[in-house]
C-alpha cells in the first residue's frame, strides 16, 4: 500500500478519475458511464475489489487486471484537499475505502499540523499489531519528520470486527505515553472494519488524557529519584581504563 497524500483539489482529483476511467473503458470495452456509476456509488478501490459487479468477460478481466497492476489508481483513493478533523469520521472518510477490504492488518499514522489538517497519511506496518510488528518508534519518527505535533493511528481488522483487542488497546497506551514524552500528542486509535469502525478515544477505550498525567508522573519520579552528586561520587571512584 502507498502513502496517500491528501492535499489535492477535488477538481484535479476529479480529473484524474476521469483519465482513469476512459482508459479503462478504451482498454476492456466497458461503457464508461457504467464505470463511472458505479465508482460515483463507491469508489475507484471499490471498482477494481469488485469486478464481479461489472459482469466481465474473461478477457476483460485480465485486461482489467493488467491496467491496475500498471496504473497509480491507489493513489487517488479519498486524496483530498486538507481539512480539519471533527471527529474519528473524518478520517474513516479518507481511510476506509483503502483498508476494509484488505485480507492482512496494515498500520497506518495520519499526520496532523498545528490547524488540525491531515498533512499527510503514512503507512507503517504490515502483519499485525504486536511488538514485532509496529514499533512506536517508527510511528513518531514519521511525525518528526513531517513537523506534525499530532497524530492519529489507524489500522484494519480483517475480520471486519473493529473491536479493538488487548494488544491494539496495550499498544494504543504505549504509543500516547510515548507521544507525551516527545511532545506529540495521539489524539485517537481508530481501527477499520468492513461494516464499521472502532474509535478508542470516543469510545473510552483508551483514556488518552490519564495517560498524559501518568507519563509526565512517570518521568517527574524518575528525576527526583535521580541523585547527581551520587553518581559524580561512583564516577571518582570509578578506576580509569588503561
Amino acid at each position: 500500500m502507498k502513502e496517500m497524500i491528501v492535499n489535492i483539489s477535488p477538481k484535479l482529483k476529479e480529473k484524474l478519475i476521469d483519465e482513469h476511467l476512459s482508459n479503462i473503458a478504451l482498454l476492456t470495452g466497458i461503457e464508461k458511464d457504467k464505470l463511472t456509476k458505479m465508482v460515483n456509488e463507491n469508489s475507484l478501490y471499490y471498482l477494481f475489489k469488485h469486478t464481479e459487479a461489472l459482469e466481465l468477460l474473461p478477457e476483460q478481466k485480465e485486461r482489467l487486471k493488467a491496467f491496475q497492476a500498471s496504473s497509480d489508481f491507489s493513489r487517488l483513493i479519498k486524496r483530498e484537499k486538507p481539512k480539519v478533523i471533527t471527529g474519528p469520521e473524518t478520517i474513516v472518510e479518507i481511510v476506509k475505502p483503502n483498508l476494509q477490504y484488505e485480507n492482512q492488518e496494515h498500520l497506518q499514522v495520519a499526520l496532523l499540523n498545528v490547524k488540525g489538517d491531515v498533512i499527510k497519511i503514512e503507512d507503517v506496518s504490515s502483519g499485525s499489531i504486536t511488538e514485532t510488528i509496529a514499533n512506536p518508534k517508527d510511528i513518531f519518527q514519521k511525525a518528526i519528520q513531517n513537523s506534525a505535533p499530532s497524530i492519529i493511528l489507524i489500522h484494519n481488522h480483517p475480520s471486519g470486527n473493529p473491536t479493538p483487542s488487548l494488544e491494539d488497546k496495550n499498544f494504543t497506551r504505549r504509543c500516547v505515553e510515548a507521544g507525551n514524552l516527545l511532545d506529540i500528542k495521539v489524539l485517537d486509535h481508530i481501527i477499520i472494519g468492513d461494516k464499521g469502525y472502532h474509535s478508542m478515544n470516543a469510545e473510552g477505550t483508551v483514556d488518552f488524557d490519564v495517560q498524559v498525567k501518568k507519563s509526565k508522573t512517570i518521568l517527574e519520579n524518575k528525576l527526583k529519584n535521580f541523585d547527581i552528586n551520587k553518581l559524580r561520587k561512583q564516577s571518582e571512584n570509578r578506576p580509569l581504563q588503561r
